[in-house]
């Protein structure tokens, strides 16, 4: 998977210099970015896919990337900040409720975090930490995995 990711971010860079105005390729740039553990490179590059585009009608991914991203920078505040955005606007999108869950968990805001919980197993009654999607589609390092695994846990997402 990594060669890929790699061969994507190369493909990605070449469509940035060929348009650099297309905010969608800016926002996957700090899709591939975050997988990569490049995750200040994805904050700017996300920051940026928000300017170019500010009433995008999905911006609330690009929100949640931007929590994803300044989480995994140790950013807490910003995090939970963008995650609440993207959590009020879509609470049901599974990777918007599992970093807002994450985010009030490290904040020991519990009964926030149940709540993020409870609208995820409300859409998916199957989930799990094991299952979750962007455990296996937005974070390549193991070091990430483990950390967005454990706050997804003192959450109260079962295993």
């Amino acid at each position: 998977m990594a060669l890929e990711v790699d061969a994507g971010d190369a493909y990605i860079e070449r469509a940035l210099a060929l348009n650099p105005n297309l905010a969608i390729t800016w926002a996957n740039s700090g899709l591939v970015k975050i997988w990569l553990g490049e995750h200040a490179l994805a904050i700017d590059r996300l920051t940026h896919a928000m300017r170019l585009n500010p009433l995008d009608p999905l911006l609330y991914r690009v929100h949640g990337l931007l929590a994803y991203a300044h989480f995994f920078s140790a950013h807490d505040e910003q995090a939970l900040s963008w995650a609440e955005k993207s959590f009020v606007a879509q609470p049901f999108f599974l990777p918007a409720a599992g970093i807002a869950a994450a985010c009030y968990a490290k904040a020991n805001r519990n009964a926030d975090a149940r709540r993020a919980v409870a609208n995820m197993i409300q859409f998916e009654p199957a989930i799990r930490i094991s299952n979750f999607p962007v455990l296996r589609s937005l974070l390549g390092r193991q070091e990430d995995i483990i950390r967005f695994s454990d706050e997804l846990r003192k959450a109260g997402l079962s295993g």
